[in-house]
């Protein structure tokens, strides 16, 4: 993610970013997963997940296109827990770095969108927002097939084992 964020700032791209953690309760990982069930961040669909990784991207540019401004506001949401516990830390690297692979998605597209801009030469402004529309859209989709892909993660190692403490 950070060469994402050196080439987003060298690149003109403005990334503003939160980090949201929200607290967990519990006395074993039994009671912590319960936890996280019952108060963790709802995605765009309403559906309760146990991290979510925010993206909003938008653009501007002057006359003729000239002078692009791509903007990115970026957000994590993750459960924290005060306990010990080394499947814990194992758990949330786990899912901290999915949610990751979604951010640096986003900020791959918005580097997308403003090199579109930039090479917009004979378009019309409503065929550009078309194609930076569809960028978004193409975005979504990812986020979407990636988390199918992974099973929200699990695949890639984002499980709890509420035995191991």
């Amino acid at each position: 993610m950070l060469s994402y964020l050196m080439a987003a700032l060298i690149g003109g791209i403005s990334i503003s970013y939160e980090i949201k953690p929200y607290k967990v309760q519990g006395e074993n990982l039994t009671e912590v997963l319960e936890s996280i069930n019952k108060n963790g961040p709802k995605d765009q669909f309403g559906v309760q997940r146990h991290a979510y990784a925010g993206w909003d991207i938008r653009w501007s540019w002057k006359k003729d296109f000239s002078d692009p401004k791509v903007t990115v506001k970026l957000s994590l949401t993750h459960p924290a827990w005060d306990g010990n516990c080394t499947e814990w830390g194992r758990y949330t690297a786990a899912l901290i770095e999915h949610e990751m692979n979604h951010l640096s998605h986003a900020l791959e597209t918005a580097r997308k969108i403003k090199d579109t801009i930039e090479n917009s030469k004979g378009l019309t402004e409503k065929a550009l927002n078309i194609k930076l529309h569809h960028l978004l859209q193409k975005n979504r989709e990812f986020d979407l097939h990636y988390d199918k892909d992974t099973k929200n993660g699990r695949a890639e190692g984002v499980l709890l084992d509420t035995d191991a403490c």
